[in-house]
Formats: structure tokens, sequence, C-alpha cells
């Protein structure tokens, strides 16, 4: 094996003086072409690199492993998972941003408020500061978040595990709701549905409107016996997240979509649940 690096680090060496091309294709160089771009340059220096500093047990490079090992992985968090960061084959994604309010209209002080013009008022309505609320609707009950990455369930009115009408104690919304979307096959092909931590669910807010206060994304077409391919439905009232409340752990924030506003209430208490995954 030293015999093999050290044969292999003086054939780079000397590949890379001669060149490439004709006169290298002609010689015994371009064995040294190690990460096979038929070019003997500084790439196959760091595939050298990764097997002279590669634990004898080491398989090598694994996504999924914890370990970032190139050229093959820009990265590597530990999963197989796509819309984190990292995506399924240990490439770089791109960076995620942080979502706008959805807000674009200033009003005054007054009460009742009146709606003005923006211009030079430092309103949020001016500012309009985060990426635009973007989403994708995947076409299998899933709503993918362009700019966070994290892809939601979308909610039906027709009876099944994601019919709006369900509500759960907090503990049930882990062991009823959650786990049947990950029995089996899973959800839309997945099987590591969660619940959203309340930062994520705060996070498909959309404060321009109310009565549910949601993009259009999730609030289409809601009418008794739709499912979640051909409508999106969401309830002005509240929605667990997994957080419990540090000021007493005996309840659980929520988000109620009415106006978007958050609080926390007895885990005991009833509330709806959408499931999210990614961002791991």
């Amino acid at each position: 094996m030293r015999y093999w690096i050290v044969s292999a680090l003086i054939t780079i060496a000397a590949a890379m003086m001669l060149g490439s091309g004709a006169a290298l294709a002609a010689s015994n160089a371009c064995k040294a072409d190690l990460n096979g771009d038929l070019v003997v340059n500084f790439g196959d220096l760091a595939v050298l690199k990764s097997v002279f500093f590669q634990r004898c047990n080491d398989p090598g490079p694994t996504c999924g492993d914890d370990v970032a090992q190139g050229p093959t992985e820009e990265c590597d968090d530990g999963n197989v998972l796509s819309g984190d960061g990292c995506s399924s084959i240990c490439m770089l994604e791109p960076a995620r941003h942080f979502p706008a309010t959805g807000q674009t209209t200033c009003w005054n002080s007054a009460f009742p408020a009146n709606i003005i013009p923006c211009a030079g008022t430092g309103q949020d309505g001016e500012i309009q500061a985060g990426a635009t609320l973007a989403y994708v609707d995947n076409g299998n009950g899933t709503i993918t978040d362009s700019n966070t990455g994290l892809m939601w369930e979308k909610l039906s009115d027709d009876g099944t595990i994601h019919d709006w009408n369900n509500t759960y104690i907090w503990a049930n919304a882990f062991a009823v709701k959650i786990a049947a979307l990950n029995g089996g096959s899973g959800f839309a092909g997945h099987t590591d549905w969660r619940l959203p931590n309340i930062n994520e669910l705060e996070s498909i807010r959309n404060r321009g409107t109310f009565n549910p206060a949601v993009s259009a994304a999730f609030n289409t077409g809601c009418t008794p016996g739709c499912t979640v391919t051909s409508c999106s439905c969401t309830q002005s009232d509240g929605y667990w997240s997994s957080s419990s409340s540090a000021y007493g752990p005996s309840l659980a924030w929520y988000v109620a979509f009415y106006y978007g506003y958050s609080s926390s209430v007895f885990k005991t208490d009833g509330n709806y649940v959408r499931a999210v995954r990614g961002g791991l």
C-alpha cells in the first residue's frame, strides 16, 4: 500500500511536468489519472490525499456517514436527505433564505387604522425584508417551501389521516398522526415526517392576510370530499408544534392561524396538526 502511494505520487508529479494530451496518453502517466477526468492534475492529488489519510478500516467516501471525503463528497451531514443544505448525494445545495412576512400594505396609527402610502414609513410593508414567500405544489399531497426547503403535508377534507378536521392532544400528534404518516412505505414516499418545531410552523404564516393567515398554497379549493392532490386546507385555529414551553413544560407552543399568532396551551388540549419533513 505504501509503495503504491509513493509510486502514484511520483507518477503524478512526472505527468504534471510532462503535461496532458497526446504525449500523456502515450505514456504510463495515464495511470495517474485517479479521478477519471482524462487529465493528470491537482484533482488526482486530492484523490491520493483522501487515500493516504484514510483509516485502514475506512471504506472510503460513503454518503450519509457524517464524514465528508472529497472529491466525491462536498458535504456529509449524516443522512441522505435532500432539502437540508446537503443533498442526497452529498453535494452542497443552494443557501436557504429567511422568508418575508408577506405584508405589502402600510397603515397609520389611527383607530381604526387607514391604509397609507408605504414610501418613507419604514414599516414592514415598505421594507419587505426577507425572501418573497414562494411554494411549490409537488402534485403528491405535499408542498415545498422554496425559501426554507421544508416539505409540508397538505391537508384535505376527505376523512383520511390528512383531513383538516382531525384534532389531537399533543401526545397523539406524535403517536397517532405522525406515526400513521410514517407507517408502511410512508406518505408521498417518505417515512421521516415529524411535527414541526415552533419556528418552522411560524415560517408558513402570511402576515399579509388572515382567516387563515397562510398563502394560497395552503388554502386552495377546500371543498367537502377533496383530497390532498386536489385541494389544500387550513383551519383558522391552533396547530401543534413539537416545542414545549420552557415557562411551563405541561404546555406546548402552537400557532393560531386566524391571525397567525403564537402561544402555548396545555398538552391535553386538542389542536390540529400539519406534518413537515427536511431541514435537519
